[in-house]
C-alpha cells in the first residue's frame, strides 16, 4: 500500500488548551522586544478578529518534507481545490447510502447540505448544519469535514470542545501578532537576535495555551533545528504540547512522525490514536489513515463498517484518489464490500485520471480481463506502457509481456526483452525469472548461464519466488552453468516446496475466511 509522507505544514490551526491550567481565558499580554514591537501595537479587538470565527486561517507555511511515513497524504493548499480523482493499493456490514458532511467551501458556511450524486444508493435529504459546533477550531480550512464525534471516546467531546473554545478567545488576543510573525518566518532570513526574539515571543503564546504558537515553534525546528533556544525541546515536543491542547493539525503531524518511526509495530496504538482524534475534528488525511487503520486493526479494534464510511466519504466529497482506489479495491475483492465490479472499475477510473499510478495498473488490469467493463486489450496496453515509461516495475513487467506474446498487440521481442530488463533490474521477482529462462536457452538474447543463475537467484533469496527456487536447485543438481552442489540443490528444493505448501495454506485459509463473510460483522 501506498504511503504518504507529507505532515501537514500549509496553516496552523487554532485550538484549545486544558481547562483546568489557571486561568487561559484572561491571558496576560507578551511583552514583546525591539523587532515586534510594532507588531503587537497593531491587535485589533476581540470582537473584530472574530467576527467571522469560520473563515480561513491567513497564517500560511509551506508545506516541509519529512521523514517518511507510512499513510499519509500530503497537504492540500487552502486557495488551491482538492484534485479531481486518484487512487492507492492496500492489500460493513451495509453498504452506505451516502455521507454526511459536504466539502469545499460549504464546509466553511454555517449551512451544509448532505448527499452525493455520485453514490449508488439515492441521494439523502438536506441537513442544515448548526450554527455553532463546539468541536469545531476557530480556523476552518477548505476541504476540511465537520467535526465527527462518533469517533470520540467517552468524554472526549466535552473535553475538546472545551479546550477549542478558549483557543477562541486566545486567537482573539494573539492570532493578528501570530500572522505578522510568521510573515517574518517564512519571508527574509532574520538574524539570530531576531529568530531568538522570534522564539521567545512564541514561547511566550505557548506558555499561554495558545496553540498556534506551539504549532509555529514546531516548524522553527524543522526549517533551523540548529536554531538558539534556551529550552529547545523536538518539533514532535511541540506538535504533542498542541495535540494535548486540542490542535487537529499537531495530532495528525504527532501521528505522521510516531508512524516514521514505528519500525516495530510499538507506537500502533499511540498512532491510531493521534489520528482518530485528528480525523474526529475533520482531518480528511487523518481520516483516511485512520480507516485503512481500522480495515485491519492495526493499533486499534477492526471496524470494517467505520473505514468503509470514513472511505466513502473522502471519496465521494473529497475526490481523493487514495480513497477511491481503497474503495476499488475492496469492491474489486469483495473482502469487507460486496463484489461489484463496475463500481470498481468507475473508481479506478477516476482514481487514474488523477494521475495515480496504481490506480492505472489496476485500470490497465481490468481493461485487459474484461473486470467490470469491456475488455480493450490495445487501451490496456497503452495504459500499461505509460506507468512502464515512469518506472513502475510491475507495468514494465506486464507491458513486456504483452509485447513478447502479442496479446492483443503486435509483437515486438526487442521492445519486450527491454521492458523485461528493465523490470527485472528493478528486482522485479516475475520478470526476473522469465528473464532468466531466457538466458538460460538463448531464447531473444545471447545464452548466458551466469546471468541466468543470477537472476534465479536473486528472484528465489530476495522474493522467495518458488519457481526460481526449482530452478536453482536443478542448476546446483546439474551442474548447469554452475558447480555442481547436491547439498545447495535439496536446500533449494526443500526451500521451494515449504514456500509452496505456506502459500497453499494462506490461500486457502482466505478463502474459507472470505467464504464464511467473517470479516463482514
Amino acid at each position: 500500500m501506498h504511503s504518504f509522507n507529507f505532515l501537514n505544514l500549509t496553516n496552523l490551526p487554532a485550538v484549545p488548551v486544558n481547562p483546568g491550567q489557571g486561568n487561559p481565558l484572561q491571558p496576560a499580554p507578551i511583552a514583546p522586544g525591539p523587532y515586534l514591537q510594532p507588531l503587537f501595537q497593531q491587535r485589533i479587538p476581540l470582537q473584530q478578529a472574530m467576527a467571522n470565527p469560520t473563515g480561513n486561517s491567513p497564517f500560511r507555511i509551506p508545506r516541509m518534507a519529512l521523514p517518511s511515513a507510512p499513510l499519509l497524504l500530503p497537504a492540500t493548499p487552502e486557495e488551491q481545490a482538492l484534485p479531481p480523482v486518484t487512487a492507492v493499493v492496500f492489500t460493513g456490514k451495509e453498504e452506505r447510502g451516502g455521507v454526511k458532511r459536504k466539502q469545499g467551501n460549504a464546509l466553511n458556511e454555517d449551512a451544509a447540505t448532505v448527499g452525493i450524486a455520485e453514490h449508488k444508493a439515492a441521494p439523502k435529504k438536506k441537513k442544515i448544519r448548526p450554527n455553532y459546533d463546539p468541536l469545531e477550531s476557530p480556523l476552518l480550512r477548505k476541504g476540511y469535514f465537520i467535526p465527527d464525534e462518533t469517533l470520540l471516546l467517552a468524554g472526549e467531546k466535552e473535553d475538546l470542545s472545551a479546550k477549542l473554545k478558549i483557543q477562541r478567545t486566545l486567537e482573539g488576543e494573539y492570532g493578528t501578532a501570530l500572522e505578522e510573525i510568521c510573515k517574518l518566518l517564512v519571508g527574509e532570513a532574520l538574524t539570530k537576535d531576531q529568530r531568538r526574539e522570534v522564539i521567545a515571543a512564541l514561547e511566550g503564546m505557548m506558555s499561554k495555551g495558545y496553540v498556534r504558537g506551539a504549532f509555529a515553534l514546531a516548524f522553527v525546528i524543522l526549517t533551523d533545528p540548529a536554531s538558539p533556544m534556551a529550552h529547545q525541546e523536538s518539533a514532535l515536543g511541540y506538535y504533542r504540547i498542541g495535540a494535548e491542547l486540542g490542535c487537529r493539525d499537531c495530532n495528525f503531524n504527532v501521528g505522521a512522525i510516531l508512524s516514521a518511526m514505528n519500525t516495530d509495530g510499538a507506537k500502533d496504538a499511540e498512532v491510531a490514536h493521534y489520528w482518530r482524534v485528528a480525523a474526529a475534528l475533520g482531518h480528511p488525511a487523518a481520516r483516511f489513515n485512520y480507516a485503512r487503520r481500522l480495515l485491519q486493526g492495526i493499533g486499534v479494534e477492526a471496524d470494517p463498517v467505520k473505514a468503509i464510511e470514513l472511505l466513502e466519504e473522502n471519496a465521494a466529497l473529497l475526490d481523493q484518489p487514495e480513497a477511491q482506489f481503497e474503495l476499488a479495491f475492496e469492491l474489486s475483492t469483495g473482502r469487507f464490500l460486496p463484489k461489484d465490479l463496475p463500481r470498481a472499475y468507475e473508481l479506478f477510473k477516476r482514481a487514474a485520471s488523477g494521475g495515480h499510478a496504481t490506480a492505472e495498473l489496476s485500470l490497465a488490469e481490468a481493461l485487459l480481463f474484461g473486470k467490470g467493463t469491456v475488455a480493450n486489450k490495445s487501451e490496456a496496453c497503452a495504459l500499461y506502457k505509460k506507468c512502464a515509461e515512469s518506472g513502475h516495475p510491475t507495468a514494465q513487467y506486464n507491458y513486456a509481456v504483452m509485447k513478447l506474446e502479442g496479446d492483443g498487440v503486435e509483437v515486438n521481442e526487442e521492445e519486450g526483452i527491454h521492458y523485461l530488463e528493465l523490470s527485472a533490474n528493478q528486482d522485479y521477482p516475475s520478470a526476473q525469472y522469465f528473464l532468466a529462462l531466457r538466458y538460460a536457452s538463448g531464447d531473444g538474447v545471447p545464452m548466458d548461464k551466469k546471468r541466468a543463475f543470477q537472476l534465479f537467484k536473486s528472484a528465489a533469496d530476495r522474493a522467495k519466488h518458488i519457481q526460481s527456487m526449482f530452478h536453482l536447485g536443478k542448476m546446483y543438481e546439474t551442474g548447469d552453468g554452475i558447480d555442481f552442489d547436491i547439498v545447495k540443490a535439496l536446500e533449494y528444493y526443500l526451500k521451494a516446496t515449504k514456500e509452496r505448501a505456506a502459500t497453499s495454506k494462506v490461500e486457502s485459509i482466505m478463502k474459507v475466511n472470505i467464504g464464511r463473510g467473517e470479516y463482514l460483522t
